[in-house]
């Protein structure tokens, strides 16, 4: 199939049935190795950042600021599903804006940043972490 055989724009915006065309659309588009999304899915939604969390970071920068201190080393600790993951990404990503680079021992081995399951790691992170 060529690209442009791929799908007709104009007939798509003809009609009055676009619900048919937008699962046509994307499953025409899903060949061709990407998906159109008409709505953002409900599984997504913006990070909230967390007055404590913000807490929490202004005590670290403020305890890497002074002199004669060392970097800060932090523990991310707490029950499932309340966003250690989350917040160390969260927390990792910030502390990257002002010093570079920095070490995360990975220790959650059934849910790993860097690493395949079940690893126990030490990574150097010197650019943001996406996922």
């Amino acid at each position: 199939m060529q690209c442009e055989d791929a799908f007709d724009i104009s007939s798509i915006t003809e009609t009055e049935d676009m619900g048919l065309h937008q699962r046509e659309l994307q499953n025409k588009t899903a060949d061709l190795g990407f998906t159109l999304f008409f709505e953002l899915p409900t599984a997504c939604s913006p990070l909230i950042v967390s007055p404590s969390w913000k807490a929490i970071l202004g005590l670290i920068e403020s305890h890497s600021n002074k002199k004669d201190v060392g970097s800060p080393v932090v523990l991310v600790c707490g029950g499932k599903n309340v966003g250690k993951s989350t917040f160390a990404r969260y927390l990792t990503n910030t502390i990257l804006n002002t010093q570079k680079p920095l070490y995360y021992l990975e220790t959650d081995v059934g849910q790993t940043e860097f690493t395949p399951p079940g690893v126990i790691s030490l990574t150097k992170v010197d650019a943001p972490i996406f996922g």
